[in-house]
């Protein structure tokens, strides 16, 4: 509920949230703005085009979560490898630069 109202309504701001999951959820272009993450769980959630700005969640996971170059994880707290696992990127552009690969192929003579 609180992922949809900052997506639907306005940026959920100068708040605390407190043992809350966030399972399975795409937030989408949700804003969340100095929001305090008490003990909370973000397990499998879309966070592509979320913005976060000045929140933290020492307390809180993030398990297999996905992000994109969109979105903005200003948050404190997070420790890769502690409460930060799995983390999904989806890259923008050519993932082989294609360009480049044939560029190569042609200064080795193979193209």
């Amino acid at each position: 509920m609180a992922s949809a109202y900052a997506h639907d309504v306005e940026p959920l701001s100068d708040v605390t949230l407190q043992g809350l999951s966030f399972i399975d959820v795409t937030a989408g272009a949700a804003e969340f703005r100095r929001v305090q993450f008490n003990n909370c769980q973000f397990v499998g959630v879309d966070l592509q085009d979320a913005v976060f700005d000045e929140c933290e969640a020492e307390t809180s996971s993030f398990y297999v979560v996905k992000l994109n170059d969109a979105s903005r994880m200003g948050i404190q707290g997070l420790h890769p490898g502690i409460n930060v696992r799995n983390i999904h990127h989806e890259p923008s552009g050519d993932v082989y630069a294609p360009v480049s690969i044939a560029s190569l192929l042609e200064r080795l003579g193979v193209a």
